[in-house]
């Protein structure tokens, strides 16, 4: 038997399994676009800002269109991504190894995303990795009533995995992803990517590509 520190594997979704940010951004410039506005890129050059629940009221101010058009737009950017994602959406090297590593070594798999659940299911089945999760413990954000960085996503999903949040590891890609599953108790593993030079990652192991996750990493003790 494999001797584990940690029982279950936690991760994200969007920039941690997929190379979806391109895609986000391209939606908003879009959907902004078509209101008659170019937007105003972020230094990294997407539109929105990585890992923040309230994109489109930013973005609605800073370009000075009607904060009544916020849900509708919210709803085109949506449809706009789905057209925009399916059969585009790209895996992040490394995540077919590091589910099978997970899994080879018994760990239970589960996924908390910010995403919407339709944008999880196409994610999900686009890169082929439904398989190495426990479907019941998929859970977006939506569900559960709270964004990251409220730590209630993580602890539903270890709920759902049966797992306390102690004996869980996570994969994270943003300061609030960081956040929730460090809030929930867990050791969390943070992926350094060009779009998260400014997020602070706290007491993370932090790594610069998935294939650095060796299954020492995976179980090694959470910092103090």
């Amino acid at each position: 038997m494999i001797e584990r520190n940690f029982d279950a594997f936690i991760t994200d979704l969007d920039g941690s399994l997929v190379s979806n940010e391109p895609h986000a951004s391209a939606a908003y410039r879009i959907l902004f676009r078509a209101r008659g506005v170019e937007p105003v890129p972020e230094p990294n050059g997407l539109i929105h800002i990585v890992g923040t629940s309230g994109n489109m009221k930013r973005l609605i101010a800073r370009h000075g269109l009607n904060l009544d058009l916020k849900e509708e737009m919210i709803q085109r950017w949506g449809m706009l991504y789905t057209e925009l994602i399916y059969g585009h959406i790209e895996a992040v090297p490394g995540v077919m190894e590091l589910l099978d590593l997970a899994r080879t070594g018994g760990m239970k798999i589960g996924l908390a995303s910010s995403s919407w659940p339709e944008h999880i299911r196409i994610s999900i089945d686009s890169i082929g990795v439904r398989h190495f999760y426990q479907q019941d413990a998929i859970v977006s954000c939506k569900e559960v009533g709270e964004s990251k960085p409220s730590p209630r996503v993580y602890i539903e999903v270890a709920r759902r995995l049966g797992i306390p949040c102690e004996r869980c590891a996570a994969l994270e890609d943003t300061a609030s992803g960081y956040l929730s599953a460090h809030g929930a108790g867990m050791k969390v593993i943070a992926v350094r990517t060009e779009h998260n030079a400014g997020h602070d990652f706290g007491k993370s192991r932090i790594v610069s590509s998935l294939s650095e996750i060796t299954w020492e990493i995976l179980q090694e003790p959470k910092a103090l």
